[in-house]
């Protein structure tokens, strides 16, 4: 893999390279980047063409002047994905698979609004469980604690957002949902400490076409503790008919 740079015009977006024929997207989760695909890399098809994107804020992105000014949670994701599809337009990529980990999941669906996708896989994604439930705002603020130790500037601005943001911005809009025109396959870590698997059974039954899949023995990054396993079923859901 190679570690690329993208001027935006929101900032500057760091992602890793893997040349190839079949293009694939990776959105990794809040807290991680682009190196948490490490491990399912070496399993993915060969044919695939893989971009692993730092986020803005993580890995080798840096935070963008303007990132304070965005608002509210919702419209960060909003904001990401603007950045994204950019770098789509620089790389030519208009027919694509996508992925993403947590916070990358909401951002995949979000960006499916942008350009449409010809599958999707999420993987215990964010977005999808009230910020009222005691596991997930438990989890989140530990995330925030221990975020904040590495990016103190981002995490406050992060935190200002969360203050401001009202229950429903933590949630994947229901228009988003609506729109889902394109296969969905969900895999979800049965020993999720974060987000209940629950709620991905509940919302894979929303979406028309669309799979779930219980990684047993799985936490919230199922794909780092069983990459061999994790990408036979990417393979099989990209690639099959």
């Amino acid at each position: 893999m190679n570690r690329l740079f993208f001027q935006s015009s929101t900032g500057k977006i760091s992602y890793l390279h893997r040349p190839g024929i079949k293009k694939l997207i990776l959105i990794h989760g809040f807290t991680a980047s682009s190196e948490i695909w490490e491990g399912v890399l070496k399993y993915l098809d060969p044919s695939f063409e893989i971009i692993c994107i730092d986020l803005f804020g993580h890995g080798e992105t840096p935070i963008p002047n303007m990132l304070s000014s965005v608002g509210s949670i919702g419209n960060v994701i909003k904001f990401q994905c603007k950045a994204i599809v950019e770098l789509m337009d620089h790389l030519g990529i208009s027919e694509y698979f996508l992925a993403g980990s947590s916070m990358g999941g909401w951002i995949c669906l979000e960006l499916s609004v942008y350009r449409k996708p010809e599958k999707v896989i999420l993987i215990d994604p964010a977005g999808v469980v009230p910020i009222s439930d005691e596991r997930f705002a438990q989890s989140l603020g530990n995330l925030f604690t221990e975020f904040s130790r590495e990016n103190e500037n981002f995490s406050k601005i992060l935190y200002e957002m969360v203050q401001s943001s009202k229950p429903e911005d933590f949630q994947i809009s229901r228009d988003v949902i609506e729109g889902i025109n394109f296969p969905v396959s969900i895999f979800w870590g049965e020993d999720d400490y974060i987000l209940d698997p629950e709620f991905g059974k509940d919302f894979s039954k929303r979406i028309k076409d669309c799979r779930f899949e219980l990684i047993k023995g799985g936490d919230h990054v199922p794909f780092r503790s069983q990459p061999d396993y994790v990408s036979v079923l990417m393979n099989q859901f990209l690639l099959g008919e």
